[in-house]
């Protein structure tokens, strides 16, 4: 991402990060083997979404503004809760329905966090960036953690 805004911004245009948090606890169900007997509550114990919410608004400020603003470049953050459990195809359609809604010229994504699968062309990428490969109809650009580890967030 470094040289993406030299190598892809015009004056005037927004950069929209789109990231989803996994940070919600899924529903507790309880099924006692007869039908509509079934039913689901909030699991007990403390929630903390709000709190990984702003930590990840914290983190991706720390990574990327300083990217952003020598070049006075605009930018917005969205970002989605989701489920602990959520796999990477519901990660992966929150992110193609955002960026299908925002209209971008480019969908940028990191290759991988967890490698998944080697692409012929994109190298090792793991699941949402996979996901975002086989179903994506927007210009797309998978770009490789650093050696350091800097960039190993999807």
């Amino acid at each position: 991402l470094a040289t993406s805004p030299a190598q892809v911004y015009k004056e005037n245009d927004v950069v929209h990060f789109i990231y989803v948090v996994k940070c919600m606890k899924p529903p507790m169900s309880i099924f006692h083997g007869l039908p509509g007997t079934a039913y689901q509550f909030e699991q007990p114990g403390t929630h903390n979404e709000l709190k990984h919410i702003e930590t990840a608004k914290t983190i991706l400020r720390q990574r990327f503004l300083h990217l952003l603003q020598p070049r006075n470049v605009k930018y917005e953050l969205h970002l989605y809760a989701e489920n602990v459990e959520a796999p990477a195809a519901k990660i992966g359609t929150l992110i193609l329905e955002a960026a299908q809604n925002l209209g971008p010229t480019l969908v940028v994504t990191a290759a991988h966090n967890k490698l998944e699968a080697s692409d012929r062309y994109m190298g090792d990428v793991g699941s949402v960036a996979l996901y975002l490969l086989e179903n994506c109809k927007l210009p797309l650009a998978i770009i490789h953690p650093e050696e350091d580890g800097a960039d190993e967030a999807e």
